[in-house]
């Protein structure tokens, strides 16, 4: 199993220059064939104009992410007449042609599709991502808006497409024979947004962060031959250098693997002022002339995140090779010389790209900066009273916070060190336990005067009977070693408790490949062994302590919008 991951991620690696190239070839496309196992992802399409052009394309992108694609397709049909949900469905498409709808006007469409969806969203618990053709980007906007207040439910800026193709976007000549009148080249670009953008945007784990390496991969050049004033920034290395600039603003983490001195490193970013990057933009930094695996695993436990949450950018198909021999599943990517085209790698690399990007992302990779400082306190505290105090921690709780489901759904599906039932709560289901009265979900918010972590924690709590089961637990990893998570889950409990009433409090639970840690919390709350993969455990007695100097807890009761 080893040989044939390291054997998938090179070949994969080798089929970057068509996939990723400014403008992919059908024909060299559909040469692809994937040699080794894939997921498969079953799709419902609603349509009024074909989309087999496009799934035919989206095939080789699928499976450099590692999946392939079973779709279902509607007849065809302007009035969207949404059957039963009958089938195992991973996600639905909306696929329109905008055109086809004249004789409404934007605000008519608009409240005739945002009813459409909601249709769908009540007889589908899957994502629903909308492709709108020929559609304003004011429809669009006014769509994205609404598509707020429904559950995983995405509108694709398909007129970014048009703009950026301009006359090619249609071929209203080939429409008779391809039930479309979108031209090759938009299909083809269609099928690369969709299959590395859009729909792994909704239903996978995202990477979170890209260790990168430096000579020949952030510049031109060799530092340690040619010194800091004779490596080049070419206007590709600083495309390339700016779009992870933009990334870790948007939450992703930074990091640096290379086989060089550190202090030159460090000199070099410092001197060079005409780099977007900035030493300070990476969070965790491994610069030895040891083994690059050796490298990545100390970032993965610097960074407190999975291999497979990491993306490997490196010029030296040989290092590629070794770190997928030793790291198997870790997902690589080669830099060619043409920084363009590793620009575009990344932009394209699945899982990287979100639908959303919000507060709590930004905050995760300044958060992480101030974790040293706090470990540090900790070592200097006399107790741990000091030790609060010396943090000044502010709990913010939220008693079902409608506006905050988006945020909550992704800790549940994301979080694997502290998540105690592995439950990976998808947004609709997440909206109804909010708006169920025999079920409580509570948020916490943290910050000391380190930093702000924002949101942190989620738990849902239902009433069975006398019991008070929590469904779900999860304290995001950046909230860990703190000390905090007796006080978290117990002041949680408490307001859960505020809902629906005094009960025994139950936790369920199951293990899982990495969450330990809140496995081990779980065995110290219960006494339970935990000896078995699954089950349910009893918290005897256990509620809020009584707050050490330092903390305070603010509440907010149903609430939607606790800030």
């Amino acid at each position: 199993m080893t040989e044939q991951l390291e054997r998938a991620d090179l070949k994969r690696a080798e089929w970057q220059s068509e996939l990723f190239s400014e403008r992919p070839r059908r024909g060299e496309l559909l040469k692809f064939q994937a040699e080794w196992p894939l997921k498969t992802i079953n799709v419902r399409v609603h349509r009024n104009h074909a989309f087999e052009p496009v799934a035919s394309i989206l095939e080789p992108y699928g499976a450099f992410g590692g999946w392939h694609a079973e779709f279902t397709y509607s007849d065809y049909s302007d009035a969207l007449d949404f059957s039963e949900n009958s089938g195992n469905w991973d996600a639905e498409f909306v696929w329109l042609d905008r055109s086809r709808y004249d004789g409404l006007d934007d605000p008519t469409m608009f409240e005739w599709l945002t009813q459409r969806l909601g249709r769908l969203r009540g007889i589908s618990a899957v994502p629903i991502i909308v492709m709108l053709t020929c559609a304003s980007p004011s429809l669009e906007a006014d769509l994205e808006k609404a598509a707020d207040g429904v559950p995983a439910c995405h509108i694709a800026r398909m007129s970014e497409i048009a703009d950026m193709l301009g006359n090619e976007f249609l071929d209203t000549r080939l429409a008779k024979l391809s039930g479309t009148a979108l031209s090759g080249r938009t299909l083809t670009d269609l099928a690369r947004e969709i299959a590395c953008k859009w729909l792994p945007g909704a239903i996978f784990p995202p990477i979170k962060a890209v260790a990168l390496d430096l000579d020949h991969t952030l510049y031109r050049g060799v530092l340690g031959e040619d010194g800091i004033d004779g490596i080049e920034l070419t206007p590709g290395h600083k495309e390339l250098q700016s779009y992870l600039k933009e990334l870790r603003m948007r939450g992703v983490f930074l990091a640096l693997v290379s086989r060089n001195e550190r202090q030159d490193v460090e000199e070099l970013f410092h001197a060079r002022k005409d780099f977007p990057l900035a030493w300070a933009d990476f969070s965790a930094t491994e610069i030895r002339w040891g083994d690059k695996a050796d490298g990545i695993l100390a970032i993965a436990e610097r960074l407190r995140i999975a291999l497979d949450a990491i993306l490997y950018v490196d010029d030296n198909p040989g290092e590629l090779r070794s770190v997928a021999m030793r790291l198997p599943g870790l997902p690589i990517l080669h830099a060619p010389p043409d920084a363009f085209a590793t620009m575009r790698s990344v932009k394209y690399y699945p899982a990287l790209w979100r639908w959303r990007s919000g507060k709590d992302d930004s905050l995760r990779v300044d958060d992480l900066k101030a974790s040293e400082a706090r470990s540090a306190l900790l070592a200097r505290a006399a107790n741990e009273d000091e030790y609060f105090a010396g943090l000044d921690v502010h709990l913010e709780l939220a008693l079902d916070p409608m506006a905050r489901l988006a945020r909550l759904a992704e800790l549940s599906q994301k979080t694997n060190q502290f998540n105690i039932a592995l439950r990976r709560i998808p947004e609709t289901e997440m909206a109804s336990y909010l708006q169920s009265g025999e079920s409580a979900v509570v948020s916490v918010s943290l910050r000391d005067r380190l930093s702000d972590s924002g949101l942190i924690c989620m738990m849902v709590v239902q009433r069975s009977g006398e019991n008070l089961d929590i469904e779900e637990l999860c304290v995001s990893c950046r909230a860990l070693g703190r000390r905090l998570e007796n006080i978290i889950i117990g002041e949680a409990v408490s307001l859960a408790q505020r809902k629906l009433g005094k009960g025994k409090v139950r936790c369920r639970w199951r293990t899982g490949p990495r969450n330990q840690p809140a496995l081990k919390w779980l065995r110290q709350a219960s006494g339970d062994p935990l000896e078995s993969e699954e089950g349910i455990s009893t918290l005897e007695g256990f509620g809020p302590p009584s707050l050490p100097a330092g903390i305070t807890v603010s509440i907010w009761e149903n609430s939607n919008d606790p800030k």
